[in-house]
C-alpha cells in the first residue's frame, strides 16, 4: 500500500522526500499516494519539499492540493520554511487549522504559541513573518481566527504592527 506508515510515521513518499528523491516522490504522488506521514515524517517531508526545485515543489503542491490533502499540517512548514506564497499559488486552504497532534514536539516547539488548531495566517503572526502576514490576508485569511488560548493575529503582532500591515495590504 502507498500510505503504509513505519518507523516515525512515515510513508513511501516522505522516506523519498527525506533522501532526496523527487523524481520518486512525484511518481508516488501521481499513482496515488497522498499520506506525507505524522511527526517526524510529516515535517521531513514539507522540510524536504520546500528546499528542493522550484518545479518539482509546484508539481507535489498541486497534487496533493488537487487530492484534497489536509494544509493544515502543510502550512506549519510552509511557514517555518516561508513557503507561504507557493502554497496560495497551489491552491491549499489558508484557513485550515493545524491538528498539532500530527505534528509532534519537536515541530510545535518552533512556534511561541499553540500551534493546536491554529490557521496559517497565525502560524505566521506567532512567527513574526509579516510578509507572510501580508501574503495570507491578500489570499482571505480569517483575522478573526483564534488560537487555543484565545490570541488573535493582532495580538502575536502588538496592535501597532498589525494595524501598520492593515494599512499596507488595503
Amino acid at each position: 500500500e502507498l500510505d503504509a506508515k513505519g518507523d516515525y510515521g512515515f510513508t513511501a513518499v516522505t522516506l523519498a522526500a527525506k533522501m532526496g528523491k523527487w523524481d520518486v516522490v512525484k511518481l508516488l504522488v501521481a499513482g496515488g499516494a497522498r499520506d506525507v506521514g505524522e511527526g517526524f515524517g510529516a515535517f521531513f517531508f514539507w522540510k524536504g519539499l520546500f528546499g528542493t526545485e522550484q518545479e518539482d515543489q509546484d508539481y507535489v503542491l498541486q497534487m496533493l492540493c488537487k487530492a484534497g490533502f489536509d494544509s493544515g499540517e502543510a502550512f506549519v512548514t510552509g511557514v517555518l520554511s516561508n513557503k507561504v506564497k507557493e502554497m496560495i499559488a497551489a491552491g491549499f486552504d489558508v484557513n485550515a487549522k493545524v491538528d498539532a497532534g500530527k505534528m509532534g514536539e519537536m515541530v510545535a516547539s518552533q512556534f511561541a504559541g499553540s500551534i493546536a488548531g491554529a490557521t496559517p495566517i497565525l502560524l505566521a503572526a506567532m512567527k513574526k513573518s509579516t510578509d507572510e502576514v501580508k501574503l495570507l490576508i491578500t489570499a482571505g485569511a480569517d483575522l478573526s481566527a483564534m488560537d487555543s488560548d484565545g490570541k488573535t493575529v493582532r495580538d502575536w503582532m502588538g496592535a501597532k504592527d498589525f494595524d501598520a500591515i492593515l494599512a499596507d495590504v488595503h
